[in-house]
């Protein structure tokens, strides 16, 4: 919980992306091209780990309080569209929650 904050949770979603160790470098861009879009959004890379196939980045995105996620607040409304473009726009590597 922020200490200035109003609301006592904040929800984070945590998304999973799986590109191939030769197609990480195009997944990195394409995540930070759809940051671009959605630059109002609050997201960070809480996560970064793999093996001898794949890379797995893991993302944080806040959906907002808790209280207006349920009334489908500004926030929360711009935080799926950037969820839904996670496993839209970067469906080749594999997106899971």
């Amino acid at each position: 919980m922020c200490p200035a904050s109003v609301y006592p949770e904040t929800v984070v979603v945590h998304v999973q992306l799986r590109p191939r160790r030769s197609s990480t470098r195009r997944c990195l861009a394409a995540l930070a091209a759809l940051a671009t879009r959605h630059d109002t959004v609050p997201f960070a890379l809480t996560g970064l780990s793999g093996d001898d196939r794949v890379v797995r980045v893991t993302v944080g995105v806040e959906l907002g309080p808790r209280e207006l996620i349920a009334k489908f607040s500004d926030q929360a409304q711009a935080a799926y569209a950037f969820v839904d473009g996670l496993f839209t726009d970067l469906y080749d590597y594999m997106p899971v929650y």
